[in-house]
């Protein structure tokens, strides 16, 4: 999922993602119509989400650190991502058979109990790990 967005955050810049989102490809044009000014609602801000912070907050070098991850192994890190990507996929699993098992045509909702209550069980898992990072 973090890769994904990565690359695609190298391909596609945020503005071209959000008009296509709000859009859809053939509204651009006809909004957006030479010599006419753009809608302010569909226009990305400028500024950077960094920058976006307050004022009050001391600057930040470009190069420096969380202290929070400073002495954590660039490996460790990944491996805990990949683990907690493995967590939420069982859990949408568990969730997406019990959803299957509560049906009205299935209705074995005993399945159902079980599975949703793994699927919680998961989550709590990838969230531990969240906080763990």
């Amino acid at each position: 999922m973090l890769s994904c967005f990565w690359f695609l955050s190298k391909r596609i810049s945020p503005l071209q993602v959000s008009l296509r989102c709000m859009c859809g490809g053939s509204a651009l044009r006809r909004r957006w119509a030479p010599g006419r000014p753009p809608d302010p609602l569909l226009v990305a801000p400028s500024r950077p989400l960094a920058a976006a912070a307050s004022s009050r907050d001391p600057p930040r070098s470009t190069t420096s650190r969380s202290r929070v991850r400073q002495n954590f192994h660039p490996d460790s890190e990944a491996a805990i991502n990949r683990q907690i990507n493995l967590e939420l996929y069982a859990s949408y699993v568990y969730l997406s058979m019990a959803y299957y098992f509560s049906r009205d045509d299935v209705a074995l909702n005993n399945f159902a109990r079980y599975f949703l209550r793994q699927a919680r069980e998961e989550t709590e898992h990838a969230e531990k790990l969240m906080r763990l990072q």
